[in-house]
């Protein structure tokens, strides 16, 4: 997953994935999806932070600018 987006500061900023196997149907992976936002000057602001297990092969991740 990629984005290329800005969020305001003060503003939520919310990812959510879906892991599915060949058939399509969703499966836990063999390794939680982790997630990295880098600033427009290429600084690190979160690196490599677990997502949250929210359902059967659903993942979210919320951050507060």
């Amino acid at each position: 997953m990629s984005d290329f987006g800005e969020v305001l500061s003060g503003s939520q900023y919310r990812a959510k994935i879906w892991v599915y196997n060949s058939n399509g149907s969703l499966i836990v992976p063999d390794v939680t999806p982790t997630i990295t936002f880098i600033d427009p000057l290429r600084n690190t602001i979160v690196d490599d932070v677990s997502m949250t297990n929210d359902e059967l092969g659903i993942y979210v991740y919320n951050y507060s600018t």
